[in-house]
């Protein structure tokens, strides 16, 4: 029984630094934006310390659970750029063809299904995300400036500030999709899927405590 609760833990807890370093990095490419618009955002409190903060955090968590958190990482990674695909990035190739790269490559390491089921999770947390946020009072122009920013890496990764990222959708449409996503995910992966979105949540409230 202890070994199975600690299992639970040790699958809980590389769930949530893999979402904690998804969640840097998504800060640390909106700091300036969150800054000008009064945004809470982690690189306020943790500076410059934020991308190394990001590393050891997915340092952890792939050495913790590779095969739940590296394709969580990956797909985090491919999706955020899905809103600008032909943006060139300082690669020096289209958003499009690093996205599919990063996606054939966990392919190849983590199997189909991982990352099917990391992509759906990581698309129904976008999309609850939406639905939450339909309402928000946000500036129309700055929606419009992250919805640009967070079409880099990671960027269209965790839930973010009132961003709506399909704003074509109704919220019908964006529950139905929300569902239909979670649950393809949690029938390919039921626990770390739970485990995913109180990770999810847990993060969105400490977010919501920055000063």
């Amino acid at each position: 029984m202890s070994v199975r609760i600690s299992e639970v833990l040790v699958d809980l807890l590389a769930i949530a630094l893999v979402g904690l370093a998804i969640k840097f990095m998504d800060d640390c490419l909106d700091q300036e934006l969150d800054s000008a618009a009064g945004a809470r955002n982690w690189a306020c409190w943790l500076g410059r310390g934020l991308v190394p903060y990001a590393m050891l955090c997915l340092g952890l968590a792939a050495g913790m659970r590779p095969a739940l958190s590296v394709p969580l990482f990956l797909a985090a990674y491919a999706l955020g750029m899905v809103n600008a695909p032909l943006t060139l990035n300082p690669s020096g190739f289209l958003a499009a063809w690093e996205s599919l790269t990063v996606l054939l490559l966990g392919l190849v390491l983590f199997g189909w299904r991982a990352i099917l089921w990391a992509s759906c999770l990581i698309l129904a947390i976008q999309m609850g995300d939406d639905f939450l946020d339909s309402r928000s009072s946000e500036p129309a122009e700055y929606k419009a400036q992250r919805g640009c920013s967070e079409s880099g890496p990671v960027g269209a990764s965790l839930p973010s500030r009132g961003t709506s990222r399909w704003p074509s959708l109704d919220q019908v449409e964006r529950a139905l999709i929300f569902l239909i996503l979670l649950l393809v995910s949690l029938r390919l992966h039921f626990l770390p899927s739970l485990y995913a979105l109180l990770a999810a949540a847990f993060i969105m409230f400490l977010t919501s405590r920055l000063p």
